[in-house]
């Protein structure tokens, strides 16, 4: 089962942390979450967790600098630390769920983020 859902936009302040919201759509267990941004290609992932381990192969442009906010209620969002503007540009959310009969559930976000300068 494939799930999509409407694209969502953020902006941040150069500098600071930004939170790209992706929430998992139902109470199922998380497999597989993966963050990439398409201009970049899909690997190395922004960030990749799977079966409960975060895959340290990230881009090198978001080494160190993320994190998922509570994988375990569902809330994968996307910490993203210390933005610059060329962080600006659209990431999208993967997550495959358990579901029933050992099946897999996967749905698919977008965020689009805007880094503005200090001040504005």
């Amino acid at each position: 089962m494939f799930r999509s859902s409407v694209q969502r936009n953020v902006s941040a302040v150069e500098g600071g942390d930004a939170t790209l919201p992706c929430e998992a759509p139902n109470n199922k267990t998380i497999r597989v979450v993966s963050w990439t941004r398409p201009d970049l290609g899909k690997n190395p992932p922004v960030l990749f967790y799977r079966n409960g381990c975060f895959n340290p192969d990230n881009h090198p442009s978001y080494q160190n600098r993320t994190d998922l906010k509570n994988v375990k209620d569902g809330d994968v969002s996307l910490t993203l630390k210390n933005v610059t503007f060329n962080d600006s540009g659209t990431f999208e959310c993967f997550i495959t769920q358990r579901g029933e009969n050992n099946n897999s559930i996967n749905s698919l976000s977008s965020v689009s983020l805007s880094v503005v300068p200090p001040g504005q």
